[in-house]
């Protein structure tokens, strides 16, 4: 029985959480006693999958694999993770094999965050599964996390797909290791493994776990949208992975997003006025950086232009559904043609601007901070010149620190300094500046005074 409705059985709380039976949030936090216990957030699998469709295995030797095919990466908030097993399908050789996780910090680049036993494959044609208890890692920022294994010889089996290769192995890889080349980057194949992380829980009996002036609730969650305007439209060149593709925009129907892991949302963009089609034109064919997170080829390449386009109309896109909070809202166009490119943004009652208020993004980004009430829609107005459109929108609430950190970047200031000052959080460079103060010495009548 669960009689207040909390996810914990009445006997579990009486017997092993001392929670109360009758409250179904026995610290007053906000979050109830079982997301507490169970952690705050979906379960990740991070790897293609141990059900992957796969019959080969490697040669005789040692190999490093991290796998790279699309949607196998997930991009998680900052926070600490259980990592409850390591599944994976091998062949009829026995063999040793290292699971890892690693962040991506570049092409074919990484930074691993948690290292696995090295477990002692029998030799059968089966899927093996490893489960943990106490496996654990931390994100002092948002990051993507990969999935990758050392093997001992042909263990895991592989089929169609793509990841980052290397032989041989290396075992002695550690939490901070940084892996930076492949003998067979980007190689055609993918193993069949994943590696199951959730969020770590939080003590049902403290309202702030880690002491750092933050409420549990007010430290957990986050939302990432990516936005490629134009995507897989014609004149367009499609989307990358982890992306929303938003062919066209017509007047007056909704868009409806996913977050970066392509999990539904409540958030949709609607455009008024008029509509936007794709295009391609002056296409810069390269990447860039908008908010620390890359916008590969395919996104920077096209982007959506107001259907009537003549300079001086206007065009407003609703951004509806967003969860309360802070969010960095930015705006790319890759074009490199475009001289220039601005827009107004502005949230709920507020006036709207009397001019622009982005500054340009014309063959680059902006980004505008702007906080939302609950309930409250986004305004974007398109200032049309004739000329170029929007590539892409990225969504990037702010703040989702660690509740398990009271210091979540490192820094040496807990995170409720942190943002009740203005400062980040999740930016272990962005911190008050201490300044040394020399001390001064008053004379004290007749101290010191000889006879």
């Amino acid at each position: 029985q669960d009689f207040d409705e909390d996810g914990l059985n009445d006997d579990v709380e009486i017997n092993d959480t001392n929670t109360d039976p009758l409250e179904a949030d026995s610290d007053g936090d906000g979050l109830s006693d079982g997301q507490e216990v169970a952690g705050i957030g979906p379960a990740s699998s991070i790897g293609i999958g141990s059900g992957h469709a796969a019959t080969s295995v490697d040669s005789a030797g040692t190999r490093m694999n991290i796998d790279t095919a699309g949607g196998t990466a997930i991009h998680l908030p900052a926070g600490t993770y259980a990592v409850s097993d390591f599944a994976y399908s091998t062949g009829a050789v026995a063999g040793r094999v290292q699971p890892f996780l690693a962040v991506g910090t570049g092409n074919n680049q990484y930074t691993v965050v948690w290292v696995g036993p090295t477990e002692d494959t029998p030799g059968s044609d089966d899927i093996v599964t490893a489960s943990y208890g106490g496996e654990t890692f931390s994100l002092s920022q948002p990051a993507t996390v990969y999935a990758g294994f050392n093997a001992d010889g042909p263990v895991v089996k592989f089929g169609g797909g793509r990841t980052d290769h290397n032989n041989p192995a290396d075992f002695d890889i550690t939490p901070g290791s940084d892996i930076t080349s492949f003998t067979n980057a980007n190689l055609g194949r993918s193993y069949a493994f994943e590696i199951n992380v959730t969020p770590a829980g939080t003590d049902p009996l403290n309202p702030d776990t880690d002491g750092d002036g933050l409420l549990d609730n007010e430290e957990v969650g986050i939302t990432l949208v990516l936005a490629d305007f134009g995507s897989d439209g014609p004149n367009a060149n499609g989307s990358p992975d982890g992306w929303d593709a938003v062919p066209n925009l017509e007047q007056d129907v909704a868009f409806s997003l996913t977050d970066a892991n392509g999990a539904a949302t409540e958030i949709a963009i609607t455009a008024r006025d008029d509509g936007f089609n794709p295009n391609n034109s002056g296409a810069p064919n390269a990447a860039q950086t908008v908010d620390g997170i890359e916008v590969p080829v395919e996104a920077n390449n096209d982007y959506l232009f107001k259907i009537a386009d003549q300079a001086g109309t206007e065009a407003v896109i609703e951004i509806s559904g967003l969860p309360a909070g802070q969010y960095n809202l930015s705006l790319f166009e890759g074009r490199t043609t475009d001289s220039n490119q601005v827009a107004k943004i502005w949230v709920g009652d507020d006036p709207e601007p009397d001019s622009e208020n982005t500054g340009s993004f014309a063959n680059g980004s902006t980004t505008v901070t702007i906080n939302v009430a609950d309930g409250e829609t986004v305004f974007y107005k398109h200032l049309e010149d004739g000329s170029g459109g929007l590539g892409g929108m990225i969504i990037r609430q702010i703040y989702s620190t660690d509740p398990l950190s009271r210091d979540t970047d490192g820094d040496r200031f807990p995170d409720a300094f942190e943002i009740s000052e203005g400062f980040d959080p999740l930016d272990p460079e962005d911190f008050p500046e201490l300044q040394l103060v020399a001390p001064s010495f008053a004379p004290i009548d007749g101290l010191g005074a000889g006879p």
